[in-house]
């Protein structure tokens, strides 16, 4: 087998066991155990980073934010949750709050009876602070209208699909992402392989 050949069998492998071990991560409690695939970006390019995934537990809802922090600051978060009833949950709700490298993880637990029958609406508002407490920056994320506070109406704040947002992170799930380095410039094709070598794909 040629030294490509290995390469490109090894990239494949190891994107297969990222898969495997995303599904094995998906049955951990917590943040920690939330994979990649299971984070959707809400944010702009012109924005700090924050994201959002979430799970259903029986007829909990169980939302994961996880937003960038800016340097010498703190990060505030509060989530709206809403479908007959509504309710706001800050940093102190949370059920964890971690700072883990550059980003606040945050996970809201949300009572699904106690907000009675229809569809989920979520909203979201993070706040950047300076190291005085002062805002620096504040943005909301999953609602309509202008503004940089959550709407107190939960009409403002979007219908969430989970069985939409499931369907989205398997398909993330199936990819296979792997790196090549071309050492000059020109035209390269990789060419998947059976250890057999019967070819599956090129890949211009």
């Amino acid at each position: 087998m040629s030294i490509m050949k290995r390469r490109i069998l090894q990239c494949l492998l190891g994107g297969i066991g990222f898969i495997v071990g995303a599904g094995v991560l998906a049955a951990a409690p917590g943040w920690e155990g939330v994979s990649e695939a299971e984070w959707t970006r809400l944010s702009s390019v012109f924005s700090p980073e924050v994201r959002m995934a979430a799970r259903k537990v029986g007829g909990d809802y169980h939302v994961f934010v996880r937003a960038a922090i800016q340097a010498g600051g703190q990060v505030k978060v509060r989530l709206g949750a809403g479908m007959e009833q509504s309710l706001i949950l800050g940093d102190e709700d949370a059920r964890q709050a971690a700072t883990h490298g550059r980003n606040r993880h945050l996970e809201f637990v949300i009572p699904g009876k106690s907000l009675g029958t229809g569809a989920l609406r979520l909203g979201l508002e993070v706040r950047w602070l300076n190291a005085d407490g002062s805002v620096r920056q504040s943005e909301v994320f999953r609602c309509t209208g202008a503004g940089a506070t959550l709407p107190a109406s939960m009409r403002q704040w979007q219908v969430f699909d989970f069985k939409q947002y499931q369907a989205a992170v398997a398909d993330q799930q199936q990819k296979i992402a792997f790196q090549v380095e071309q050492p000059m410039a020109g035209k390269l094709t990789v060419v998947i392989e059976t250890p057999e070598g019967k070819r599956l794909r090129n890949l211009l």
